[in-house]
């Protein structure tokens, strides 16, 4: 607060807190009510959707295993590019990175169909990531998603 008001503490002037919901972050901003009487503590909606999206990705985490399909295999690569050349190879999500989630999510949405077939036309013996991948496209749930 001193970089703000050097020559003086103006505790009317501070009205926000903002943090996310954690609990001992609701107890930060009823304590210091008292040092600021106007302050209002308001959750950061990024931290919100963050959560969202910890949520999603706890509940398909199947897509990292495609993922996988066409890591370090050039030869996959080449099928994948001769079959789908406007389409980017599918993208490597962050699990500390949230929007790289929700940019995978989109990209499986726009995508899955095409996908869906170039994994299928790959072998399943020459890796287990493909094998998986092939058996997670065969399950009817992948649909209703």
């Amino acid at each position: 607060m001193h970089l703000l008001w050097p020559e003086e503490m103006r505790h009317d002037d501070v009205l926000l807190f903002l943090s996310d919901a954690a609990p001992y972050m609701v107890k930060s901003g009823k304590s210091i009510q008292i040092f600021y009487p106007k302050v209002i503590r308001v959750t950061c909606i990024v931290h919100g959707l963050h959560l969202i999206a910890e949520k999603i990705r706890a509940n398909y985490c199947k897509v990292e295993n495609v993922n996988k399909v066409f890591l370090k295999a050039p030869y996959r690569v080449a099928i994948f590019k001769d079959k789908a050349p406007n389409i980017l190879l599918p993208p490597a999500p962050i699990l500390t990175r949230w929007g790289t989630w929700i940019r995978a999510a989109v990209y499986y949405c726009e995508h899955l169909e095409i996908i869906k077939s170039i994994v299928n036309s790959l072998n399943k013996e020459d890796a287990i990531s493909i094998a998986k991948s092939q058996k997670y496209f065969r399950k009817q749930a992948l649909r209703q998603i």
